[in-house]
């Protein structure tokens, strides 16, 4: 029998000797197989995958989809939370200890969508500005979470979003840093409070 070209659906042809049964039940059991989302314990155990196809893994609790030769995780939520507090320095971004997320990209062009959370303590008044960014492979991006305080022992929460094309498919380090532009003053980023939230789609 023929099929169809997207899901391999047979049907008889005109041809073809007539056998109701047998043909619908090969109909029935091409359509049982492509059409629901299966639930698998790994992509391992999908023995005949196509392009496009979509799967629940029980072992991760993600939802994948095949595109062209390898599973991809269609949503990831990502969490790191800074591990110990940094006293901010002077005009050199500096890694927050624990902010930190890599991350293993299947296709090229996946798009992360960044929160930082920060626990700004202004614990000696200055007159410059402490700020938040985040780095990704190296390279500063755009936009900064800034603070300021008028006065001591001032606790600020602070977030701040991105989002980022990761245009190339493979490992990817996206972290928290921060610096002050001015030696007047002592800044802390809090570990308590601060973190780094990412939600990839691939």
């Amino acid at each position: 029998m023929p099929s169809t070209p997207n899901f391999a659906i047979p049907y008889p042809a005109l041809s073809d000797s007539p056998n109701g049964p047998s043909q619908m039940q090969a109909m029935a059991t091409q359509i049982d197989t492509v059409m629901p989302m299966r639930q698998v314990s790994s992509t391992a155990a999908v023995t005949s995958p196509y392009e496009g196809q979509f799967i629940y893994n029980s072992t991760d609790n993600l939802i994948y989809r095949r595109t062209g030769s390898v599973w991809v995780p269609t949503i990831q939520h990502l969490v790191a939370l800074a591990s110990s507090d940094l006293t901010i320095p002077v005009t050199t971004d500096t890694d927050i200890a624990g902010a930190t997320i890599t991350v293993t990209t299947q296709v090229a062009n996946a798009v992360a969508r960044v929160a930082a959370d920060y626990d700004w303590d202004c614990t000696v008044t200055g007159t410059g500005y402490c700020y938040g960014n985040l780095y990704v492979d190296g390279t500063r991006q755009a936009g900064e979470a800034i603070f300021v305080a008028q006065s001591a022992e001032t606790r600020i929460p602070g977030s701040k979003h991105w989002t980022i094309i990761l245009a190339t498919a493979g490992s990817h380090t996206l972290k928290l840093r921060g610096r002050k532009d001015s030696s007047s003053g002592t800044g802390i980023f809090r570990a308590a409070g601060t973190s780094i939230l990412i939600d990839l789609y691939q």
